[in-house]
Parts: C-alpha cells; sequence; structure tokens
C-alpha cells in the first residue's frame, strides 16, 4: 500500500489537483455503498484526470477488492490521510505558470525532494528573475534583484571605486 501512495502522491502536482484528488476520493468513498462497484467506476472516470482515475483503477482492480467495499474504504482514508500530510513548497515567480513550467519544476520536487510535496506556484510581478521560495517555514530569496543587492552590499567598496 505504501508504493502505491507514493506513486499517486506523485501524480498530484499542485495545490490545486491535490485539492480535485480529495475531492474525487471523498466522492468515490461515497460510492461505494451505492451500486457498488458501477458508481464507484463512474467517479473513478469522472471525477479524476486520466492519470489519476487509471492508477486508482488498476490498484482497485486486484481480486482481494472485489466485493470488498470496507477494504477500500480503509485504503481511500490512508491516500486522504497521505495527501493532507502533503508538504507545500511555494514558489512565486515573474511569469505566469505554464504547464510544462509546473511539469518540469514538480519532476524536479519529485526525483530531489520525494514524492509527498506539493507545489504552490503564483504569480507575483515584484520578482524579477529567480524565484521567492518557502518551504518547511523557510523563505529563500533568489531572484536578480536579490542577487544585484547583494553584490552592492557586500562589494559596495569595490563598487563605488568602479564607479568614481
Amino acid at each position: 500500500m505504501e508504493d502505491f501512495i507514493s506513486s499517486f502522491l506523485s501524480l498530484i502536482r499542485s495545490i490545486d489537483e491535490r485539492d480535485l484528488a480529495r475531492a474525487g476520493l471523498a466522492a468515490l468513498k461515497e460510492s461505494l455503498y451505492r451500486s457498488f462497484p458501477k458508481e464507484f467506476h463512474d467517479v473513478l472516470r469522472t471525477k479524476f484526470n486520466t492519470r489519476m482515475g487509471d492508477s486508482l483503477r488498476d490498484f482497485f482492480s486486484k481480486p482481494s477488492y472485489l466485493r470488498n467495499p470496507d477494504r477500500i474504504k480503509a485504503d481511500l482514508e490512508a491516500i486522504l490521510g497521505a495527501i493532507d500530510a502533503m508538504r507545500i513548497l511555494r514558489l512565486e515567480v515573474a511569469i505566469e505558470p505554464s504547464d510544462a513550467f509546473v511539469d518540469r519544476v514538480a519532476a524536479w520536487t519529485l526525483s530531489n525532494l520525494g514524492s509527498d510535496i506539493v507545489l504552490d506556484i503564483a504569480r507575483d510581478r515584484t520578482v524579477v528573475g529567480g524565484a521567492r521560495i518557502v518551504f518547511l517555514g523557510k523563505y529563500r530569496e533568489n531572484t536578480l534583484v536579490d542577487m544585484v543587492k547583494s553584490v552592492f552590499e557586500k562589494k559596495r567598496d569595490i563598487v563605488m571605486k568602479e564607479l568614481r
């Protein structure tokens, strides 16, 4: 189960996708006690993007889950718990983040930080080149403005000498 949860979490790139996954999983739990498995599969098809729906469909198609809604419910709750425990990496960038940008950042995050990271990417026009990063209560500014300011602060004497 832990391998599946890790794999499923890696499909969640942004906080928007996290919220959609939560809503879909809640709908799956509700569908268990209706016309199971028909409604369960309808929810998988309609409430999730293709990647997440296929992943869940493959996982829950095992024979041990057939006619066992209580086991499915317990595993859905475990997945929801893992989603709720995901750590947030906030990035403030100057550009409107495209899907390709989010894909690249998510791939880097997955390989360097793990599958339990969800991205909160926001556009901030005051960021000039680079990004502001907030993760685990720590703030870091890696922007062009910050770099130039740092040069002027650390090498003020040299810069002033060159300007004269």
